[in-house]
């Protein structure tokens, strides 16, 4: 799951071949966070591309780096993980339209399609992936999930079916949303053979600035509810998390505090994660289109 959070983030700007300096070059960093406009309009400003050098307590350290890739009207195309063996994901769109119906995830060991459906307000409305998994090129299994979502007054409610070769998993989610359709509250319910119980709860807070993914061509088709720890969606958001506390049925917990520095138009030039000793450097790249 670590490897589909970091690899959906990476992209790749002018700064590549920084990326080492930036650890130690602090003016280097300075220039980043300072953004790269002056414009107050976002709405020709685009995330390029996302850099997390990540140190923990025990002294390991590691770097990590996405891409992001648009077409001639500004749709995103493609979110590569640059660095390692990571999730590479494509997005199809017909004709003008501006929310893909097809995004494709490929890494090592698996491939997925999902196909997405939106109602008249362009919110998504229902997800329909296959998932072939693969061991050195050879086709181990195929998985069919369908997921649902439902809409109502700052509620989000996600029934998912999961079908593999001898086994279906059913699964419920239901959130609270503020009124800028942030997560605050969500509650996972997996069905154990008899009835649905829970199984994760999740709570959020944020800052009142927009996230850098914030309407954005594929925001909507990644309407996703917590994987129940911390991933590359679960900051896909209309607003940049500062906390997130998860907790599991089986007594395991998660939490999570960010803290921004912006740029000259109010997007993220950097966050800082701290998770127990462990702390997280993000640095977001943007450019005007």
């Amino acid at each position: 799951m670590k490897n589909l959070i970091i690899a959906s983030l990476l992209i790749g700007t002018s700064f590549l071949g920084c990326r080492k300096e930036l650890i130690h070059d602090e003016s280097a960093l300075t220039t980043l966070i300072n953004g790269f406009s002056s414009e107050k309009n976002t709405s020709n400003i685009f995330l390029t591309s996302i850099q997390s050098f990540y140190n923990s307590a025990d002294g390991t350290k590691d770097t990590q780096k996405i891409e992001i890739k648009y077409d001639d009207q500004k749709r995103v195309i493609a979110i590569k993980d640059v660095k390692s063996l990571g999730n590479n994901f494509q997005y199809k769109y017909w004709g003008n339209q501006s929310q893909p119906y097809l995004s494709i995830v490929n890494s090592e060991n698996f491939s997925e399609q999902t196909y997405h459906y939106y109602d008249e307000q362009g919110r998504v409305i229902k997800d329909s992936s296959i998932i072939t998994e693969f061991s050195y090129q050879a086709k181990l299994a195929t998985t069919v999930s369908i997921q649902t979502f439902e809409y109502g007054n700052k509620k989000l409610m996600g029934q998912r079916l999961t079908r593999m070769q001898n086994e279906s998993i059913y699964s419920i989610d239901t959130s609270i949303l503020d009124n800028n359709g942030n997560v605050l509250l969500n509650k996972k319910y997996r069905h154990d053979g008899t009835e649905y119980v829970l199984d994760v709860t999740s709570a959020f807070s944020y800052d009142g600035h927009n996230s850098p993914f914030a309407g954005k061509s594929i925001f909507m088709a990644h309407q996703a509810f917590p994987f129940g720890q911390s991933s590359f969606f679960e900051k896909f958001f209309p607003q940049n998390v500062l906390i997130q506390k998860e907790e599991t049925a089986d007594g395991f917990s998660y939490n999570e505090k960010n803290s921004y520095t912006y740029n000259t138009v109010g997007l993220p030039a950097m966050m800082t994660t701290i998770n127990g000793s462990d702390t997280t450097r993000t640095i977001y790249t943007y450019a005007p289109l």
